[in-house]
């Protein structure tokens, strides 16, 4: 590739990169400041405590963002220039089964047992009969 196509790839890759940009931004930002997003979501993951530097935080991060996008795009009643409502939603339920998913998995290393245990048929057999039992009522 000589120089003078490089430079027109790099300028149409340049050109390419500023729409995404301004189109992307009226999904995520506020017109008045193109890092908007970025401070509320800094914003919202201090006040909620959210560590970035885990699995679990930057699932809650993704998950955060997506729920204020959503958000952002409902209250001003914008029709997304990228990803549908829709899409959006799914992204939402995906990473609330991710992290769900991370954290029972998390659970399970530090305690070797399932988080939901069956419960105990024979003892809630017993249980309910008491119950009946005690009212008067033959179970067998």
């Amino acid at each position: 590739m000589n120089l003078e196509v490089f430079g027109k790839d790099i300028d149409e890759m340049h050109d390419a990169v500023e729409k995404i940009l301004i189109s992307k931004n009226k999904d995520y930002s506020h017109g008045y400041d193109v890092h908007s997003n970025f401070t509320t979501m800094a914003q919202l993951c201090k006040l909620m405590k959210v560590d970035v530097t885990t699995p679990e935080g930057c699932i809650q991060y993704e998950l955060i963002k997506k729920v204020y996008r959503m958000l952002k795009l409902i209250n001003e009643s914008t029709n997304p220039n990228h990803e549908s409502l829709w899409d959006n939603s799914m992204d939402c339920h995906a990473y609330q089964h991710l992290l769900n998913s991370y954290i029972h998995e998390k659970m399970q290393k530090n305690t070797q047992e399932p988080l939901v245990k069956p419960p105990d048929v024979k003892e809630k057999v017993r249980e309910i009969k008491e119950k009946i039992e005690t009212k008067g009522v033959p179970c067998d």
